[in-house]
């Protein structure tokens, strides 16, 4: 589901960059702006659009997370720590049990 949100964010301003740079190229054939501004223009867009992405990204997980806590889910690492702890333990009592019956077998 994350994956799909950071998409779709993507998505949009991959439409928005697609849109700004047939502007520009517009803009340039019209003889408005340089070829040279044209590119510094699509440059800082590009960082720009670069910046916003990682922001947003951070900030939907940051909102994911909080709704897992409030919610009292776990996270997909939290739960590799339980299921790595149970078999752990479950290693444990098996061994004295593994013990016994070798020892019983014995005798």
């Amino acid at each position: 589901m994350f994956d799909q949100l950071v998409s779709l964010g993507w998505g949009a301003a991959s439409l928005t960059r697609e849109t700004a740079e047939k502007t520009l190229e517009h803009l340039y054939r019209r003889g408005e702006l340089r070829r040279d501004e044209v590119n510094k223009l699509l440059k800082t867009l590009s960082e720009r659009g670069e910046r916003e992405k990682a922001f947003f990204k951070e900030h939907l997980s940051q909102k994911i997370n909080e709704a897992l806590q409030r919610e009292k889910l776990v996270t997909r690492s939290e739960f590799n720590d339980l299921q790595q702890r149970v078999e752990i333990l479950e290693q444990k009592i098996q061994q004295p049990q593994e013990e016994k019956s070798k020892e019983e077998s014995e005798q």
